[in-house]
């Protein structure tokens, strides 16, 4: 007998944990207020008596607060009805990164194309004592409400690339190059600490894989407004890694180039290349014209010779 449910949001303790850090200074500690963000979530029916449970059910989350959605993974929780009364009914965990689909709909919404964003597919249930225990099928659409693009003002709208220079046909180019970027973040190890009960070694790991997932999208997305400040729009040579410093936390840098790139204009091209095959015609039409005439000449001459 198996249910699903999910969260977005609701992990402000973790984000009040989670420091800014700078080059020029030791960790430094935040003592403005976090304020709490909303947290959405629901569950599916029970499934009884099925090991292939499926449940076909559709949920709709409104939300206003665009960070809710850059910095939230989406969660998705897989329980066992039976086993709930023994106090450990979690089979798994699935964390869907909402991030690429934000991307995606603002590159289409810039473009002015009406598609739908969709992040669809099975995904594998994790569990941090036992591994993947399985498979769950999600799809998330997100839609727009009115005409105008709410990601527009925040850092949804900034590539990223492990590359440093873009290939010919990769239909970019670089217009700008600002320079070095780099952003850190620190939030204290739930795991820092032995517990022996393994009940509490289930759920640090748990809040270990949550908070990885919001470490790695806090630090992305403060990395990617100072790219918006700079003037740029894409990071090239981005690189991430996260340290676990003992006593000091979890800390996550990121850092890379910060240029502002745009696509290659496409009919320009186009038009550039039918006026190149255009003018190569002319000049090999003009080229058998000329050898035309020398041949009616010689054939003149050698007929005038002949007569003489």
């Amino acid at each position: 007998d198996a249910y699903v449910t999910f969260t977005l949001g609701g992990h402000s303790e973790f984000i009040s944990d989670i420091e800014d850090i700078t080059p020029s200074s030791n960790f430094l500690k935040n003592n403005t207020a976090t304020p709490k963000r909303k947290c959405y979530s629901d569950k599916t029916r029970v499934a009884r008596k099925s090991l292939d449970p499926e449940w076909k059910e559709e949920f709709r989350l409104d939300v206003a607060d665009d960070t809710l959605l850059q910095d939230e993974p989406l969660i998705f929780k897989v329980f066992d009805a039976d086993a709930i009364s023994n106090g450990d009914g979690s089979i798994g965990s699935v964390y869907v990164d909402l991030n690429p689909l934000l991307m995606r709909s603002v590159v289409l919404s810039n473009s002015h194309q009406k598609q739908d964003h969709v992040i669809d597919g099975w995904f594998p249930i994790f569990c941090p004592i036992d591994g993947v225990r399985g498979e769950l099928s999600i799809s998330v659409k997100l839609n727009f409400i009115g005409d105008i693009n709410p990601f527009r003002d925040s850092s949804a709208g900034v590539q990223l690339f492990p590359f440093s220079s873009f290939d010919c046909n990769s239909g970019y180019i670089i217009k700008h190059v600002f320079g070095f970027v780099e952003e850190l973040v620190v939030s204290e190890d739930p795991e820092f600490e032995f517990t022996g009960n393994f009940r509490m070694a289930k759920q640090s790991h748990e809040r270990r894989q949550t908070l990885m997932y919001l470490l790695d999208a806090s630090v992305r997305r403060r990395m990617c407004k100072k790219v918006l400040e700079m003037g740029g729009n894409a990071v090239l040579g981005y690189y991430q890694s996260f340290d676990m410093e003992g006593d000091s936390g979890i800390v996550g840098r990121v850092f890379g180039t910060c240029v502002l790139i745009e696509k290659k204009d496409k009919k320009a091209k186009l038009k550039r290349e039918e006026s190149k095959s255009s003018s190569r015609k002319m000049d090999s039409g003009h080229e058998g014209s000329e050898n035309k005439g020398g041949k009616s000449n010689e054939l003149t001459a050698n007929k005038y010779h002949l007569t003489e």
